[in-house]
């Protein structure tokens, strides 16, 4: 290895070390930000900024703005929020007191969603994919081969004008 080659090698792993330098600030800036400004929900935009890095910036422009933005007052110091309903908590207490079997069928819908899916999605996507034999209409330019030595299926028609 020549110096000129030791030298693009250390300017290669020079630029990679700043990227991935510029990369850490950039994930670590919203959430720096966040406490700057005393943001109550601090830590968590930590981490919608290094989530935000790790999908190579799609959810930055959304840590940034929630970095800037004021907690609303009604949520500190308002009444509580109602409680959620959590869909699989309503779903585990049915099925604790028996209103809902836990069966085969229940056991093996997400295979059936899936199957229906493929059926009704993905199968008529293949229904017009061209098959049988190919027609080729001749244009105004001459190929070398003709039509029948390109293709052996081949219907030679002319192009409507």
């Amino acid at each position: 290895m020549s110096g000129l080659d030791i030298f693009a090698l250390v300017v290669l792993l020079v630029l990679v070390l700043a990227g991935i330098a510029g990369w850490v600030i950039l994930a670590l800036l919203p959430g720096r930000i966040a406490r700057a400004r005393k943001h109550p929900q601090a830590d968590a935009i930590n981490v919608c900024g290094w989530w935000g890095a790790l999908t190579m910036g799609l959810l930055m422009p959304v840590a940034f703005i929630w970095a800037y933005t004021k907690a609303s007052p009604s949520r500190e110091d308002g009444p509580p929020a109602p409680p959620r309903t959590d869909a699989v908590a309503v779903l585990a207490v049915l099925v604790k007191i028996r209103v809902v079997p836990l069966n085969a069928f229940w056991k093996l819908s997400p295979l059936l969603w899936m199957l229906a899916l493929f059926v009704v999605l993905f199968m008529p996507m293949q229904w017009g994919a061209p098959a049988g034999a190919v027609n080729v209409y001749r244009t105004s330019s001459r190929s070398s081969r003709t039509c029948r030595e390109k293709w052996p299926r081949c219907r030679l028609r002319r192009s409507p004008r």
